[in-house]
């Protein structure tokens, strides 16, 4: 199997459990993970991902729409990941009974872990398939 696809299917393997860790960590409550609140739009994100890294000519890299598809759906994970971080930060600020808790309430590290492996997918999928393209058959010389 070729590197970047190792790459990247592992990579998306750590997203998809990243959904199941850590998201945010509440007083009385204790952590809750993405899948413990009902969200599973970073697993059925990162899920695709794994299964374009396995699919074709696995000593090939991930090229073209394959390789798109996967930048996309793992920019996008992170984007959202992103996007829950902002809300969670927005209710322990906006609230009155988060205030009490605000200092309390923490970002937990599945969140972190969600937001990092979408983007190092998107790198990796172009860094690892550079240089990747078969070498050039030798050419015979003429000898008349």
């Amino acid at each position: 199997m070729h590197k970047q696809r190792i790459a990247v299917a592992a990579l998306g393997i750590i997203g998809i459990i990243a959904t199941f860790l850590p998201w945010v960590n509440v007083p009385i409550l204790g952590s809750i993970s993405a899948a413990k609140a009902g969200d599973w739009l970073t697993l059925v994100l990162y899920l695709p991902i794994v299964i374009l890294a396995f699919i074709g000519d696995k000593k090939a890299p991930l090229l073209g729409k394959k390789r798109i598809g996967a930048t996309i759906l793992a920019v996008l994970a992170s984007l959202i990941a992103i996007v829950k971080m902002s809300d969670i930060k927005s209710v322990v600020g906006g609230e009155e009974a988060m205030k009490l808790l605000g200092d309390k309430i923490t970002i937990g590290f599945g969140l972190y872990i969600a937001i990092g492996a979408g983007f190092v997918i998107a790198v990796v999928a172009f860094l690892l398939a550079k240089g990747s393209a078969p070498a050039p058959a030798p050419e015979k010389e003429n000898e008349a």
